[in-house]
């Protein structure tokens, strides 16, 4: 059996009134209890349910939850999770590794939100910016917290910071990518996916949704990315560099900033109106899984190069969190065109561009320089087997 304090107190409050001879119709105003009795009276008073701080503020990733040291920024949200009776000041909110991030949103030198009785839950952004540390590869997890609290709502005052847990993405150049080619079996996306609707079947490109957010090289977070029918993923300042109908030297040039190329040439899309050709060809995309570990593929199905038999499958392959990009090739078939095949010079490889800098590391041979009659990005004339895999992954 449990006896609570206040039964205690009761008895012991009796057994003092009893043992000093204290009958019921007497004034007890100057009765002094005794220390021990003013001390558990004292700490009764003081036994509030005090709720942690994590449960009072509400910490929302409406963003990946990554900076880079390109100074790529990201937000999180903050609001509280119940209403206060009054106004609660949070701040100030500061990284704790100035090193890897920086607060710029609420700004210096105050790095406050303040949430009252009408306001507490409407969620306030706090802004985060990447720090550049000279280069380095690694990334690093890193925590902003959201300091102290200040209200005369005491279930809300001085609670115990609550961080929210970031990732600083270091600057990687293609080369510092690996390369590990395999065998995969080639699962197609033709019945599955969502199909590609370009502007025409000839040196055209479209803006798709990637389904979550994708990290290349650490210089940008992306959630959608330009397909092209000339067999590659692009971005860049000027967009219609991501038709691309023919093959620059990648090594070199400026555009475009950002390439994933599996099969990058003078490509076409022939449907089934055009004469001559069966089956005919789409670009589809489609995004798989589960947060955190989703895949997006953009699959060229039976493509053609221009004045030439042959029709290609392949695959670009993204995924999140790891950021790793695969390209995976499929079947290769003759079509009935009637033009000869001709020899291809089609680039495979990734490719980022910095202050007006190319780094490109081609997919087929590893090269990230380029060597005139040596290695060629544009010189790959032989398609990759089907079920070939060629998978690049950043460093960790």
């Amino acid at each position: 059996m449990f006896i609570t304090t206040d039964k205690l107190l009761c008895f012991l409050l009796f057994l003092m009134l009893f043992l000093n001879g204290f009958a019921c119709s007497r004034d007890y105003s100057q009765f002094k209890v005794g220390p021990l009795l003013d001390t558990l009276l004292s700490s009764s008073k003081q036994q509030t349910q005090t709720e942690p701080a994590a449960s009072l503020i509400t910490v929302t990733y409406n963003q990946a939850p990554f900076t880079a040291e390109s100074l790529l920024t990201t937000t999180f949200q903050i609001s509280l999770a119940k209403a206060p009776a009054a106004d609660v000041i949070i701040g100030p909110i500061v990284s704790l590794d100035t090193t890897e991030g920086s607060v710029t949103v609420p700004a210096a030198p105050g790095n406050y939100f303040t949430f009252t009785p009408l306001n507490w839950n409407v969620p306030q952004t706090v802004t985060v910016q990447g720090v550049a540390d000279d280069g380095d590869t690694t990334d690093t997890v890193y925590q902003v917290s959201t300091g102290s609290t200040t209200s005369t709502d005491q279930t809300f005052h001085n609670l115990t910071p609550v961080t929210a847990t970031l990732k600083n993405i270091g600057l990687k150049s293609p080369a510092d990518y690996t390369i590990v080619a395999s065998t995969a079996s080639f699962q197609d996306i033709a019945t599955t996916g969502t199909e590609i609707i370009f502007g025409g079947l000839d040196d055209s490109y479209a803006l798709v949704p990637i389904g979550f957010t994708f990290n290349f090289g650490g210089d940008t977070n992306y959630t959608d990315i330009n397909v092209s029918t000339n067999g590659h993923i692009c971005n860049s300042p000027t967009v219609t560099s991501c038709i691309a109908l023919s093959n620059p030297d990648l090594f070199t040039i400026a555009e475009p900033y950002v390439l994933i190329a599996p099969w990058m040439d003078d490509l076409i899309l022939y449907d089934n109106i055009s004469p001559n050709v069966m089956p005919p060809s789409k670009v589809y995309y489609v995004t798989t899984g589960s947060a955190p570990n989703r895949t997006f593929v953009v699959q060229w199905t039976g493509v053609y190069r221009f004045t030439d038999d042959e029709q290609y499958t392949f695959q670009a392959i993204l995924t999140e969190n790891s950021n790793t990009i695969e390209f995976r090739y499929g079947p290769k078939a003759t079509a009935l065109l009637g033009n000869g095949s001709l020899t291809t010079s089609a680039s495979a490889g990734i490719k980022i561009v910095r202050a007006g800098v190319a780094y490109f590391k081609d997919a087929i041979d590893g090269s990230t320089t380029y060597t005139p009659g040596v290695n060629d990005n544009r010189d790959h004339n032989t398609f990759p087997s089907s079920g070939t895999s060629i998978l690049f992954t950043p460093p960790p």
